[in-house]
């Protein structure tokens, strides 16, 4: 992708969606640490870093603009998601015990 259809795609999108973008980028990054061996090669992180920074740059002054902070904002989903995956998990697991209590 070009720098100028990254930036119009950055300037288009809502700080929440850029905010998630972040997460997911992190995640993946430390997904990689843990699974090298799953991480892509070394050009493909390096870009992935730079498009990274460049949504924090894009979403920092998007928000600045809205009086609100975006690592506040990147936090919170942050947050938001391990609550998800908790109650997710949580449900599995009652499921598992209710199926197991039939067999």
């Amino acid at each position: 992708m070009s720098a100028d259809r990254l930036t119009t795609l950055l300037t288009t999108l809502q700080p929440a969606t850029l905010a998630r973008m972040v997460v997911d980028l992190q995640d993946l990054q430390q997904d990689w640490q843990h699974y090298p061996e799953e991480a892509p090669p070394a050009p493909v992180r390096e870009a992935l870093e730079q498009a990274l920074a460049e949504i924090m740059k894009h979403g920092g002054a998007r928000v600045e603009a809205g009086s609100s902070d975006f690592r506040q904002l990147v936090e919170q989903i942050k947050d938001d998601r391990q609550a998800e995956d908790w109650s997710r998990d949580r449900d599995t697991q009652e499921q598992q015990n209710w199926l197991s209590d039939f067999d």
